[in-house]
């Protein structure tokens, strides 16, 4: 259940979000294609947004909101298996008979792949998927958030400096 009320993307490509609620203001960031965030405010055809680390103003007619934003969300978010135990062993299966692949810590997030039984869960472990059991984690939803313009630059900066290393 979602506690606040959630807008998505609805441009078709990355939406501008401002520092004021005006085109003309400057760019506080972006809202990515599948991202959403939480209202804090709304006006005049503006609604204020935070989304991870970024707030700021986006177009009311860029956004889903109520339902259609709830049904944008579940097709693009995910879930996330939180591990509640201190050490819970990833198997290569979902069996106690199976391989342990390694363990994840206790508050470790885990990318859940796909709904494996009653008891356990599919989930994305290094490069590979290993399976949990159920019983050892909570489980949330969860979708990407936007930029502010301090991450992108931070990103691009670090993308430069990756290709001058190659």
């Amino acid at each position: 259940k979602i506690a606040y009320e959630l807008v998505m993307n609805k441009a078709n490509s990355s939406l501008n979000v401002r520092v004021e609620p005006d085109t003309a203001s400057e760019m506080a960031g972006k809202l990515y294609r599948d991202c959403g965030a939480e209202v804090l405010e709304r006006q005049n055809g503006w609604t204020k947004i935070k989304s991870g680390q970024l707030v700021g103003w986006a177009k009311d007619e860029y956004l889903y909101f109520g339902e259609e934003a709830i049904a944008e969300a579940l097709k693009v978010g995910y879930s996330i298996a939180v591990v509640k135990s201190d050490a819970l062993r990833v198997r290569n299966g979902a069996s106690l008979d199976e391989d342990v692949l390694g363990y994840a810590a206790k508050g470790e997030k885990l990318v859940v792949v796909e709904d494996a039984g009653d008891e356990w869960l599919c989930v994305e472990y290094g490069d590979s998927v290993g399976y949990i059991l159920r019983e050892h984690v909570s489980e949330e939803f969860s979708i990407d958030y936007g930029e502010s313009m301090e991450e992108i630059n931070e990103r691009k900066e670090k993308e430069a400096a990756d290709k001058k290393k190659l």
